[in-house]
């Protein structure tokens, strides 16, 4: 599912803004990501797509899913602590490219 579009990507931009703007009066850290580029773009990775895929829950198959996994996890370090979402960001780059 595309993070980005839930509900809607209108009020998906407008909900992720209040809670910037929240976080930011409260001194909390996060990454400024208001698009899906800028996602990308925060971490290093080149912005292929404007889709950001959750990827909270998925459901997998060594079968069929090993080769990405390997991929993701032996081409990418973990960067700094949880505003970075862990390895979301490569996951889901690396599963939108394709």
């Amino acid at each position: 599912m595309d993070a980005y579009t839930v509900p809607t990507k209108k009020i998906y931009y407008i909900s992720l803004k209040r809670e910037y703007n929240f976080w930011s009066k409260h001194g909390v850290s996060y990454i400024d990501n208001l698009t899906a580029k800028q996602y990308y773009s925060n971490y290093g990775l080149k912005p292929i797509s404007d889709r950001v895929v959750q990827a909270g829950v998925l459901v997998c198959s060594p079968k069929y899913h090993k080769n990405i996994f390997t991929r993701v996890y032996g081409n990418y370090e973990e960067v700094g602590g949880s505003e970075w979402n862990y390895e979301m960001r490569p996951l889901s780059y690396e599963l939108v490219k394709g």
